[in-house]
């Protein structure tokens, strides 16, 4: 995929480095076109919401009203009966006209379903590849510039960014992508190979390595994943937008160019409930 162009050897597994990294798999896994919208290689600023992107979750709590939102109670299946759709919880069941099922999709493949959704529907959402990443925060004990540094051969890249007061925050964040970068960084058995990296690789930085704070999302039942990598099978997108019956589905995953970003899981929402509006509903 790289190789076949005509830059040196180093640049090339620069190339190969970074496009693994935000893609969270091995290149030889992607599509070649993935260079095309793959994280600029430029020094452009990068946004984030200021104090965390949990304040953007809050404030749709808030909007929905916070006694309409139940935490701590997974869904274990569900089944669809005529026009009404039964919600399976631990302690007993909602029911419902619509559903929307915002699932991760490693999740949402392993969700009973009653009955079973269409075979184009599983098919599609069987041919998505979902990534595989971890990150790594380490306090620092001085304040530091912003800065942005790759390790190519252990595919994660490293950071430090100003935080919601315009000042550096004194912290390194870390970012690696991809199943066979998280085996090299031995994740699955905690944080000290990576640190003992990024120690290597920021000599300019007083790291404090006690207080690290590794997190990873192939072990978590709730995620199962990082997000939506464009591997090589063929993907319908349409089939992975449309609705079945009264479920709706919504998730990076299912967001065309915006899959595998919080932008494009925002957007599938909108898309989702903007389905459900313009349905009629349902006689009886």
């Amino acid at each position: 995929m790289i190789t076949a162009a005509r830059v040196s050897a180093a640049l090339a597994e620069a190339v190969r480095a970074r496009v693994e990294i935000s893609c969270a798999l091995e290149a030889e896994r992607l599509r070649p076109d993935v260079l095309e919208h793959v994280a600029s290689f430029e020094p452009l600023p990068s946004h984030r919401i200021a104090g965390g992107n949990q304040r953007l979750a809050d404030a749709l709590a808030d909007a929905l009203g916070r006694d309409r939102v139940k935490l701590g109670t997974p869904v274990r299946a569900l089944h669809r009966q005529g026009r009404r759709i039964r919600v399976i919880v631990e302690d007993g069941e909602l029911e419902a006209d619509r559903v929307v099922l915002a699932l991760p999709l490693p999740v949402l493949r392993e969700l009973a379903i009653d009955p079973p959704l269409p075979d184009w529907k599983r098919d599609a959402l069987a041919r998505v590849e979902i990534g595989q990443a971890a990150k790594l925060h380490i306090p620092l004990a001085a304040d530091p510039t912003t800065s942005a540094v790759m390790s190519v051969p252990d595919r994660f890249w490293c950071w430090t960014a100003t935080a919601a007061d315009g000042c550096v925050a004194p912290v390194l964040g870390s970012f690696a992508g991809s199943p066979s970068a998280l085996r090299r960084l031995g994740v699955a058995d905690g944080a000290d190979t990576w640190i003992a990296k990024v120690r290597d690789l920021r000599q300019d930085l007083a790291l404090v390595p006690s207080a690290a704070v590794l997190t990873t999302w192939d072990d978590d039942p709730w995620a199962r994943g990082a997000y939506r990598a464009d591997g090589l099978a063929d993907i319908d997108e349409a089939h992975l937008e449309a609705s079945v019956d009264g479920l709706h589905f919504a998730g990076e995953y299912a967001a065309r160019s915006w899959s595998g970003l919080m932008e494009g899981a925002l957007r599938s929402g909108c898309r989702a409930a903007a389905e459900i509006a313009n349905l009629p509903s349902p006689a009886g």
